[in-house]
């Protein structure tokens, strides 16, 4: 819920997320599931009210009525150094514990992706990444280029 209401309201999720409409009516479709769950919930009614407000997207896509579960699939994000990343992810319930999910994030190893982690992190290992753009830094690199 807290993606909900924090990442896929903004502006830059249109960007960060590639296929940002099928990710949008995903986010409402589990959401809706969610909400079904706890009809008796007021902070999330007040979600719901909050994003309805201020957003025509999420106005439409509540109105859909669409209800999904989000258990498995690909997450096709741009990334504003390394350039566009593919995950594959898993969502496990925990047992007994219905409001805790545990999502795992893989990368296939050799795929393009697993090669601009693996450059994030050798940029990293080197030093923190200065997005001030003083010392020293990786801001401003794209994948396939060399750091400063």
């Amino acid at each position: 819920m807290e993606e909900t209401s924090t990442r896929s309201a903004t502006p830059d999720a249109r960007t960060f997320y590639r296929d940002w409409p099928a990710v949008a009516a995903e986010t409402v479709a589990y959401l809706r599931l969610y909400a079904g769950r706890r009809p008796d919930d007021e902070r999330l009614a007040a979600l719901v009210g909050e994003l309805s407000v201020h957003s025509e997207d999420f106005r439409r896509l509540w109105a859909d009525h669409q209800v999904k579960e989000k258990t498995y699939g690909v997450k096709r994000l741009r990334h504003p150094l390394a350039g566009d990343l593919d995950f594959g992810y898993e969502t496990l319930a925990l047992p007994g514990e219905p409001d805790q999910l545990l999502v795992a994030y893989t990368a296939p190893a050799g795929s393009p992706t697993a090669e601009r982690l693996a450059l994030l992190a050798s940029w990293n290992a080197g030093g923190s990444v200065d997005r001030a753009g003083s010392g020293d830094s990786a801001a401003g690199v794209r994948a396939g280029e060399e750091a400063p």
